[in-house]
């Protein structure tokens, strides 16, 4: 995952919920973000997205 650039990652893992994808693979992503210091409720506001 180092690969992806922090919009990369940002948009695979709005695109695995939006998909429905495994919750281990959203949860891999999840954990990456969160291991970039990329806070999900920021990220959110920031695409306009609620929920």
């Amino acid at each position: 995952m180092y690969k992806l650039s922090d919009e990369q990652l940002i948009e695979a893992y709005f695109k695995a919920h939006e998909l429905n994808l495994s919750e281990d693979f959203i949860a891999l992503l999840y954990d990456e973000l969160e291991r970039r210091g990329l806070s999900i409720p920021d990220l959110k506001n920031a695409h306009g997205n609620k929920g």
